[in-house]
């Protein structure tokens, strides 16, 4: 069973997620924690255990989007969760709203 280790806070952003078998699918962040994040989408192309690429839309901080590598960790009927293989890019999000 999957067990959370970090704060998650809610975060209201565009994304878009890259997959390897080439298509792509827009979606909406629902929360992010340093390492992860729930995404609402109904794709039903994407399946636990794949790995896709995520691009967040930038803050006004930001001049580009924010990239990360990512694994589907758990998949239900309004979204997915994903966790990041660099925590860097989601700390700096993470960070910016507390």
């Amino acid at each position: 069973m999957e067990r959370r280790t970090h704060q998650r806070r809610q975060l209201a952003r565009y994304a878009l997620l890259y997959h390897p078998q080439g298509f792509l699918c827009p979606c909406s962040i629902d929360n992010i924690s340093p390492v992860g994040l729930f995404i609402r989408t109904t794709d039903a192309r994407i399946f636990k255990g794949n790995c896709v690429d995520v691009a967040i839309d930038a803050s006004p901080r930001q001049a580009k989007p924010i990239t990360a590598k990512a694994l589907v960790v758990h998949k239900k009927d309004d979204g997915i969760g994903l966790l990041c293989e660099s925590d860097i890019p989601l700390h700096e999000i993470f960070t910016d709203l507390q």
